[in-house]
């Protein structure tokens, strides 16, 4: 505990790379899905 920091841990998902990350896994389950 600082009383200068604030710690935001969900932070590092809002980057345009983790996010188009997160798309294709998004995707590729679905398209898993509707092929099972």
């Amino acid at each position: 505990q600082h009383p200068r920091a604030i710690i935001t841990p969900h932070i590092g998902a809002q980057t345009r790379e983790a996010q188009r990350r997160i798309a294709m896994i998004i995707a590729e389950k679905i398209i898993n899905f509707f092929k099972a």
